[in-house]
């Protein structure tokens, strides 16, 4: 330090002054940069974060799609077992209708008509 101190008062004003002008030269050339290179760090931050949306707004969709077909299927299968639980009731009801029936000699919804008028 002290040798830089007298390199400085040998060079007279002029040279101090020149000294001082690369030095806050060297200081802005050196913010510029560092400016540039946060820059250039925050437009590739960006692009990767938006990359990165894309690709979970594509599986949020795909999943969506999934849950959307499946609940489709679901619902699908109820409506079926429903139906073939009807069509079961009624084919139980009608073989013991036929059943009562052949039994009794009546038919059965008569019977049951009939069994009612009397109450």
């Amino acid at each position: 330090m002290a040798d830089a101190t007298q390199a400085l008062q040998g060079m007279g004003p002029e040279g101090a002054a020149s000294v001082a002008n690369l030095t806050q030269a060297g200081i802005q050339q050196q913010a510029e940069t560092t400016q540039q290179q946060a820059e250039a760090n925050f437009k590739r931050d960006e692009k990767v974060l938006t990359a990165a949306g894309d690709i979970e707004k594509r599986r949020a969709e795909r999943e969506g799609e999934m849950l959307t077909s499946q609940l489709t299927g679901a619902q699908m299968a109820r409506a079926d077992a429903q139906s073939a639980m009807a069509s079961n009731i009624q084919g139980a009801f009608g073989g013991l209708s036929a059943g009562l029936s052949d039994a009794s000699g009546e038919d059965f919804f008569d019977w049951m008509k009939s069994r009612q008028n009397k109450a």
